[in-house]
C-alpha cells in the first residue's frame, strides 16, 4: 500500500512540475513572436549585405524588376534594396552589386 501511495504522490508531483512549466512559458510567449521576428529581419539584413559587399546576389531579398540593358537585376528586401548591375553597354559596362536604402529612386535621374 505504501508503493502505490509513493506512485501516486511521485506521479502527482511530476504533473504539478509540468503545469507550472507550462504556465510560465505561456506568461512570457507574446513577447517571443517580437524578439524572433526583429532578429529575422536584422539577420536577413546582415546577411544580405555581406554578400553585396562580396559582389554576390542576395539570399533573402525578392527579385523585382529585371531591366533590358544587359540584365540588370533588382532585389527589395525589407527596409533595403540591392541592385545587381550587369550594363552590357560597351567594354566599361558595370557589372557590380549595390547595396542601398529601399526608399531611394535610382531611375530617370537627371541632373541640371
Amino acid at each position: 500500500m505504501k508503493k502505490e501511495n509513493k506512485n501516486y504522490i511521485y506521479t502527482r508531483s511530476i504533473f504539478a512540475h509540468c503545469e507550472r512549466s507550462s504556465t510560465i512559458t505561456l506568461k512570457y510567449s507574446p513577447f517571443i513572436f517580437p524578439f524572433v521576428l526583429v532578429a529575422y529581419v536584422m539577420l536577413a539584413f546582415l546577411i544580405d549585405y555581406k554578400l553585396a559587399v562580396h559582389q554576390h546576389k542576395p539570399f533573402f531579398a525578392a527579385e523585382s524588376r529585371i531591366y533590358k540593358d544587359g540584365g540588370t537585376t533588382e532585389y527589395k528586401g525589407i527596409g533595403y534594396k540591392v541592385i545587381d548591375y550587369n550594363q552590357l553597354m560597351n567594354k566599361n559596362g558595370r557589372t557590380d552589386v549595390v547595396f542601398s536604402s529601399r526608399f531611394i529612386n535610382y531611375e530617370n535621374k537627371r541632373y541640371n
